[in-house]
Formats: structure tokens, sequence, C-alpha cells
């Protein structure tokens, strides 16, 4: 089923991590959690005419969906049925909004881009703070 992972989690922690644009915790010291307990899956055209010709500043907007631990041992195959069928569940009688999305620099998934150290997560021309909600 689609939603957050289990609290507590490293995988919880690459979330929040996330959705707080905090960057260096994401990638850098919760980096041994991706392919044990969080994977990143892309899919729209858009995004993979980018891939063509990458450059450090791609950015998708990701959606999370929490799966246990018996879906990292399952084949790839066998991994893209289960998003397809948790995604198609989470849709169902729903609309979206940009409230279900989170940005993700593409390049800044462990292991997607050489030279990954702390100073790479540093350029905040990519890794942008997160803007401070604007008083009503």
């Amino acid at each position: 089923a689609a939603g957050a992972p289990a609290a507590g989690s490293s995988a919880a922690a690459v979330v929040a991590a996330l959705r707080a644009h905090q960057w260096q915790h994401a990638f850098v010291a919760q980096r041994a959690a991706f392919g044990r307990e969080v994977e990143v899956w892309l899919f729209g055209h858009a995004l993979m005419e980018k891939l063509v010709a990458p450059y450090k500043a791609i950015t998708a907007h990701s959606w999370v969906l929490a799966a246990d631990a018996a879906f990292f041992a399952l084949p790839q195959a066998d991994k893209r049925a289960w998003i397809d069928r948790a995604v198609a569940a989470a849709l169902a009688g729903r609309s979206l909004s940009t409230a279900d999305f989170t940005p993700l620099p593409v390049l800044g998934v462990p292991g997607w881009w050489p030279a990954q150290d702390a100073a790479f997560y540093q350029d905040a021309a990519v890794f942008r703070p997160k803007r401070a909600l604007s008083p009503s």
C-alpha cells in the first residue's frame, strides 16, 4: 500500500529528510539505506529525456510508497508489478495534489553521480533549502 515508511526506520528518516530538504541527512547520513530500505524508480518521458544528457540539477517530483522488507528481495519484474498495483490502489477514487509529492534531486541519489561526497550536496543551486512558508 502507498504511504509513509514505518516510523523509526532508515526509510522513514530518508523520506522525512527529503521532505524537509535536509539533503545531507537524506543522501549522506542515510546513504546505506539506499538499495536496502529505499529504492528510487524513475518514470516519465520528460525526466528520461533529461537523463539522456544528465546534469546535476535534474529534479523530479517524487511520490513515496511504503513497502515491507519482502519487497526488496523480489525480482525486478515483481517489484515493478507491485509498484503498479500500489500506485493504482493509491490513486483509486482520489485526486492528486502537489502536497502528495516531494522534490528529489535525481542525481543526488547515492550512486547515481560521481563524487557524491558531503561537498557535492552543499551546492545550494541544486540542493536548495526548503522555502519558508509566508505568513497569511
